[in-house]
Parts: structure tokens; sequence; C-alpha cells
């Protein structure tokens, strides 16, 4: 439940940003524990937003591309750095930003537009303070998930060691 509640959170959220960055679609990816997978968690257009899911192979190349805020134009060739191939056909220009957290990429958002487009040093902050926010959401959500997943074990010891208890009881009292 959690986790789709995480999902809608982060859709609404990109969803936002594609309207204030007046962007065509946006996409936003995290890394999976092994760092080897870029998992779409959210995707949204101007019209809306969207359910897909899409994975991506997380390259050490590509990996060293999006550790930087970047905006990639479909005619220079570093098309690459976009993880949605057919964004690479459709859209003209993409900014990518990412979500780091302790040094480590641990996602990125991407935001594509039908026309090139430079993006501005205040856009570039705005979405520096939102992937910020976006990673400190993700990362409360996942304590939240530890925290709940601790709490069932914690529930699961107690009626083990009642059951436990209840058990030694009869024993005791048979004995008697």
């Amino acid at each position: 439940f959690r986790r789709v509640l995480f999902r809608s959170l982060l859709r609404r959220f990109l969803q936002t940003l594609v309207q204030v960055c007046q962007a065509d679609a946006g996409q936003l990816y995290l890394l999976n524990d092994e760092r080897s997978v870029w998992t779409l968690e959210a995707s949204a257009t101007a019209g809306g937003l969207r359910n897909e899911r899409q994975r991506v192979p997380a390259d050490s190349g590509r990996m060293r591309q999006l550790e930087k805020p970047r905006q990639i134009d479909a005619g220079n060739g570093n098309g690459y750095c976009v993880l949605d191939e057919r964004w690479r056909k459709r859209y003209a220009s993409c900014w990518s930003i990412p979500l780091a957290a302790n040094g480590h990429t641990q996602g990125v958002m991407q935001f594509a537009f039908a026309r090139p487009y430079e993006w501005l040093p205040r856009e570039q902050d705005l979405l520096a303070a939102a992937a910020e926010r976006c990673l400190m959401a993700a990362e409360k959500a996942r304590l939240m998930e530890d925290l709940a997943a601790r709490e069932e074990q914690v529930r699961q010891l107690a009626e083990h060691m009642l059951h436990v208890e209840e058990i030694e009881r009869r024993r005791i009292s048979r004995e008697l």
C-alpha cells in the first residue's frame, strides 16, 4: 500500500514539475539497490499522468553522464543519456537532473521538449532543489517501509513468545 502511495506522490510531483518547466513530458527513474537498473517510477506528459513500467540497464558510461545536470539536444550526439529510447526520436531536447545523496546518484529526472529549449540558471536551481526534496521523500518512504516491516517482525515475535509461554504453562501444569 505504501509503495503505491509513494508512486502516486512521485507522479503528482513530476506532473507539477512538467507544468512548471513547460515541458512536453517528464520521467523519474530510481536506481535499484544493486545500482544495475534504472526503474521508471513516475511518468507525466503535459496532458496528464501516465502509468507505465520501464527498466533500463545502468551501465557505467551512462551513469557518469547522468551524475550532473545537463541539457541534451537530439542533434549533438549525446542522446545516449536519455533513458527512454522513444524520446530520442520524438523530442528535440531534454533536461536531465540527477537525484543524488552522499555523492552517489540514486535516480534521475528527465524532462523532454518538442523544440530546442535552453534552460535558465533559475530553472536549474529550481529543479536541483526539487530533486533534493524528491530524494528526501523517497528516503522517507523507504524508512517508513523498513519501520513497518520491523514492527511486523516485532508483532510476530511477540505472538510467538506468547505461544511458547502458553505451551510452557501447560507443560508445568501437567507436571504439577
